[in-house]
């Protein structure tokens, strides 16, 4: 893919909890500028950054925590879902940007709370050189 005539890799991955998310083969050959990786699960963004490579992942999953109850949704997802990353943004080390949208839907129960839907626009711009 282009963006504004210059190359964008987009790769997309499946879910880690099914462990369809190899990034190593979803990226493999692929050379040159920074790619966009679409992921089901957020963590998948830890997997990129043991690859070591800078990257942009896009994710869900999480509904935001979808019943997100302050201090106890997050400890609760963290420690015993293993879900470090609910929603927004992240910053992981080696150059990983992960971003996590709530989405529109729900898993389980019909409820949200402090979940509103998310329907996220990006605007990706060409990186400056360093």
């Amino acid at each position: 893919m282009r963006l504004r005539g210059a190359p964008l890799p987009v790769v997309g991955v499946g879910d880690h909890l099914t462990r369809r998310d190899d990034v190593g083969k979803a990226l493999r050959g692929l050379a040159g500028p920074t790619p966009l990786v679409l992921a089901h699960g957020p963590r998948t963004a830890e997997k990129l950054q043991r690859l070591g490579r800078p990257t942009l992942c896009l994710s869900g999953h999480t509904h935001g925590g979808q019943i997100n109850i302050p201090i106890f949704t997050p400890l609760f997802l963290s420690a015993i879902v293993h879900e470090p990353f609910l929603r927004g943004r992240y910053a992981l080390d080696g150059g990983v940007q992960l971003y996590v949208n709530r989405g529109i839907g729900m898993s389980g129960i019909r409820v949200r709370v402090n979940a509103p839907p998310e329907v996220t626009l990006a605007t990706l711009r060409r990186a400056e050189p360093a």
